[in-house]
């Protein structure tokens, strides 16, 4: 439910302009940058941030339990994805809480995704940050 939404009908374009000329009076023209910032997914807003390196904001933004909600807590604490991929479930479930914990901790586990990524050898992975 949504129970803020409003439903506007008019009988024509020309009912349309003055209706909204009506509910706007008094008020100033929206500014078009606030107006893109409002409808701008924090996920997207996140993944823009040139605080962190593109390549592992964007595998980080893939994993499961990664949420445009947690992303940033996770780009804030965890220095990268190597410390990421070697927390322990309730590491994971501390940062993301239960639910998202476990789905990216299930998906480390199950798939084996440490190994992938060269996590049993010495090579380093990159930080988030330049």
């Amino acid at each position: 439910t949504f129970p803020q939404l409003r439903i506007l009908w008019s009988q024509s374009p020309h009912a349309t302009a003055d209706l909204f000329m009506r509910l706007k009076k008094g008020l100033s023209q929206p500014d078009a940058e606030t107006a893109a910032e409002v409808g701008e997914d924090s996920d997207e807003s996140a993944l823009k941030d040139e605080r962190y390196s593109a390549g592992p904001k964007l595998f980080l933004s893939k994993l499961p339990g990664i949420s445009s909600k947690n992303i940033r807590v996770v780009l804030e604490k965890v220095p990268s994805i190597r410390a990421l991929l070697r927390m322990s479930q309730a590491a994971m479930e501390d940062l993301l809480g239960n639910s998202n914990g476990r789905l990216l901790y299930e998906f480390v586990a199950k798939d084996k995704l440490a190994p992938q990524c060269g996590l049993t050898q010495n090579r380093l992975m990159p930080p988030w940050r330049d």
